[in-house]
C-alpha cells in the first residue's frame, strides 16, 4: 500500500478472504473498502506514527473491519509497517493480515453473556457471593450490600463466616465452610451478622464449581426478615384465636398486676426463707414466719393456676391425670358460674386416667366450656363434668372419618339448658359464629376448644337437641404409663462457688434478694437495672462473667435481644431466664421453642 493509501498489492489469500481480484483491489479506495469505524482507525494510526517519528519500522498491530464484495464484513487482525527509503523516510506500508471473523464472533457472543450476566447479578433481589476454598469472598453484587450492610470493597477478601457465623448456632454452616464439601444445598435457613451488628434470618442456597482448575463455591442469599416477620405476624394473630376467649373470662382477675404480683411473692417467699434461717434457734418465730412461707406458697399456687390457662405459648405436653386436672378446676369453675347453676365433678373414686397434654390448655378446654354453658341455663341448672375410659373401634371410625381407632379418655361436659338447633350445631366451632347478642361475645370461644382438642391429636363431638340440653364429649388419646404421682421437695444444701453472676433484674426487690442470696453462697456479683444497662456492663467484663440470670420482659429491652446482643460479642456466654406472669407470653416463647434454660418465677 502506498502513502496515499492505496492498495499496490494483494495475495491470493486476500482476495480469498475478500471477494476481490488483484485488479478490482487496486481500484478500490481504501476509504470504500473498509468499514467507517476500521478506515477511522487505520488513519488514526498511521498519522500518530508518522508524528512520533521512532521506530517507523516497528510492526504495529490492529484489528479492522473490511466489506467483503458480497457486502458482509470480515474481521482481520493486521500486523502493518512502513517501508523506509535509504533516507528513513516511508514509502509504503506493507500488512499481513489473517481472517479473525469467527474470533470476533465468539468474542462477542462471550461479551453478550458477560453482559447478561452482569445485568443480573446487579438487578437480583438476593446476595451472590462466590468464595474460594479459604471461604474468603472472591465476587459480591450489589444485594450483598444491602443486605450485609459492608460496602463492595469491604466485603472482597472478607472470611464468610464473618457475615454468616457458626457460633450463632448453626452447625449445617459447616458444610459449607469445609473445604472438602462439595455437595449443593439449597433452602438452609441460617442467621446472618450485619455490619451494625443486628441479626437477621437468611436464606442460603449454594454450589460448588471449579474455575482454571481452582474450586468456588457460589452462594445465593435471601433475606427473609418480611417472610419471618409475616409468618410471625401470623402465629401471633393464632395465638390472638386462642388467647381472646381466655382473656375475656380472666383478664380482670390476671390483667397488668400478674407480673409484679409474681415479683412481690418472689421477694415475700425469699426473704422468708432467710428469715427462718436466720432464726432457727427461735421455735416460735420460726413458726411464725412458716406460716408466712405457706401462705405465700399458696398464693403462688392460686396465681399460677389462674395463669395456667391464660398463657400463650406452644403445647407442652407432660403426663397428667384427667381426673386430677378436672379436681383442680372444679373450685375455679364454681365461682365463674352463678349460685343457681349446680357444678358436678364426678370424679370420687374414679380410675387413674392418664394422658399426655398440656395441663394448662386441657383447663382452657373445660373453663371455656363450663363458662359457654352459661348463656343456656338463664334460669340456673346443672352441669356435669365426667371423664371415663372408652374404645373407639371400626364402626366408630368408619362414621367418622377424621376418627383414629384405638384407646382413649372421653371427657363430657354436660348442661341441662336449653340445647342448640342442627343448623347451629353444624356451625358451633366456626371462628366469629356466635349466638350471643352483639357486643357479649367474640365468637372464638369453641373454636379455640376445637383447635387445642385437633392439637392433642383428639376430637370432640356434640350431642344436642332443643329443649334436651348440650354434651360436649372430648376425646384425647390414653397414655401408656400411669400418672406420675408428685414428688416430695426435698431441701438440698447450696453448694456454693466463686464464680462471676451478672443478675439482670427491673424489679430492686427480686434484684437484692438474688444478690443476697449469691454472696452468701459464695459468688460474686455483679447488677443490671435493665437490658440496656446489662450490655453496657457486659461490653465491659465479658471475659469475667461466668453467668447471667436475666429476666425475660424488661425496661428499654427485654431478655431476647439482649441475648443476641450478647452472643454477638461472647457465644459461648450462659444464659439463666426467669420470668413471672407477663401479658404477652409471647416474650417467652422463644425460651421453649430454642431449648434455653428457664426458672419460673416465684
Amino acid at each position: 500500500m502506498g502513502m496515499d493509501l492505496r492498495f499496490q498489492y494483494i495475495s491470493p489469500a486476500g482476495t480469498k478472504i475478500t471477494g476481490y481480484t488483484e485488479e478490482q483491489f487496486v481500484r478500490i479506495p481504501i476509504d470504500e473498502f473498509l468499514s467507517a469505524e476500521s478506515y477511522k482507525k487505520v488513519t488514526s494510526v498511521i498519522q500518530r506514527e508518522l508524528e512520533a517519528n521512532e521506530d517507523l519500522d516497528a510492526p504495529a498491530t490492529l484489528e479492522i473491519a473490511i466489506v467483503h464484495r458480497d457486502g458482509h464484513h470480515v474481521w482481520l487482525e493486521v500486523k502493518a509497517s512502513f517501508i523506509l527509503d535509504d533516507a528513513g523516510k516511508p514509502t509504503s506500508l506493507i500488512g499481513v493480515a489473517r481472517d479473525v471473523t469467527e474470533r470476533k464472533k465468539m468474542q462477542g457472543e462471550l461479551n453478550e453473556r458477560a453482559t447478561s450476566y452482569q445485568v443480573i447479578t446487579d438487578t437480583a433481589q438476593d446476595a451472590i457471593i462466590k468464595i474460594d476454598r479459604r471461604n474468603r469472598v472472591n465476587f459480591a453484587n450489589p444485594a450483598s450490600v444491602r443486605i450485609f450492610g459492608y460496602e463492595s470493597s469491604e466485603l472482597l477478601g472478607m472470611d464468610i463466616a464473618l457475615l454468616m457465623p457458626e457460633s450463632l448456632g448453626e452447625p449445617r454452616l459447616r458444610e459449607l465452610y469445609r473445604p472438602e464439601s462439595l455437595e449443593p444445598r439449597n433452602g438452609v435457613i441460617v442467621k446472618g451478622l450485619r455490619k451494625d451488628r443486628t441479626l437477621i434470618p437468611l436464606e442460603l442456597s449454594f454450589a460448588t464449581h471449579e474455575i482454571s482448575g481452582e474450586t468456588f463455591r457460589t452462594c445465593f442469599v435471601r433475606d427473609v426478615s418480611s417472610r419471618t416477620r409475616i409468618e410471625q405476624e401470623r402465629k401471633q394473630l393464632e395465638q390472638q384465636l386462642h388467647a381472646s376467649q381466655k382473656m375475656e373470662s380472666i383478664g380482670a382477675l390476671t390483667g397488668g398486676i400478674a407480673h409484679d404480683f409474681n415479683n412481690l411473692l418472689v421477694a415475700i417467699l425469699g426473704y422468708t426463707d432467710l428469715a427462718i434461717g436466720t432464726a432457727e434457734e427461735d421455735d416460735e418465730l420460726t413458726d411464725y414466719l412458716s406460716e408466712i412461707k405457706q401462705a405465700g406458697e399458696r398464693a403462688a399456687d392460686m396465681t399460677q393456676k389462674l395463669l395456667a390457662f391464660s398463657r400463650r405459648q406452644i403445647i407442652e405436653p407432660t403426663l397428667i391425670d384427667i381426673n386430677d386436672l378436672i379436681d383442680g378446676i372444679d373450685l375455679m369453675i364454681n365461682r365463674l358460674l352463678p349460685e343457681n347453676i349446680e357444678v358436678d365433678a364426678d370424679t370420687e373414686g374414679q380410675e387413674k386416667l392418664p394422658v399426655m397434654a398440656d395441663s394448662g390448655q386441657l383447663e382452657q378446654v373445660l373453663i371455656n366450656l363450663a363458662v359457654n354453658a352459661r348463656d343456656p341455663m338463664p334460669q340456673g341448672g346443672s352441669l356435669n363434668i365426667k371423664a371415663t375410659r372408652e374404645i373407639l373401634d371400626g364402626k366408630f371410625v368408619k362414621d367418622k372419618t377424621y376418627a383414629k381407632e384405638g384407646e382413649y379418655v372421653a371427657i363430657r361436659v354436660s348442661d341441662s339448658g336449653t340445647g342448640m338447633s342442627e343448623d347451629i350445631r353444624k356451625r358451633i366451632f366456626e371462628p366469629f359464629f356466635t349466638t350471643k347478642p352483639e357486643g357479649s361475645g367474640t365468637g372464638l370461644g369453641l373454636a379455640v376448644v376445637f383447635g387445642i382438642v385437633k392439637q392433642h391429636e383428639g376430637l370432640i363431638e356434640i350431642d344436642s337437641q332443643l329443649g334436651t340440653g348440650t354434651i360436649f364429649t372430648i376425646y384425647i388419646p390414653l397414655a401408656d404409663a400411669e400418672a406420675p404421682t408428685p414428688q416430695k421437695v426435698v431441701n438440698r444444701n447450696i453448694i456454693g462457688g466463686h464464680e462471676t453472676v451478672c443478675i439482670v433484674e427491673d424489679n430492686i426487690q427480686v434484684r437484692n434478694l438474688a444478690r443476697l442470696i449469691l454472696k452468701g453462697a459464695g459468688y460474686n456479683v455483679m447488677e443490671a437495672f435493665d437490658g440496656q444497662d446489662a450490655l453496657d456492663k457486659f461490653a465491659l467484663y465479658k471475659d469475667e462473667i461466668d453467668l447471667v440470670i436475666m429476666d425475660v420482659v424488661m425496661p428499654r429491652m427485654g431478655g431476647r435481644e439482649v441475648m443476641n446482643e450478647m452472643q454477638t460479642l461472647r457465644p459461648d456466654i450462659k444464659i439463666l431466664f426467669t420470668s413471672g406472669y407477663s401479658e404477652s407470653g409471647i416474650h417467652t416463647n422463644f425460651i421453649l421453642e430454642e431449648g434455653l434454660e428457664f426458672i419460673a418465677k416465684p
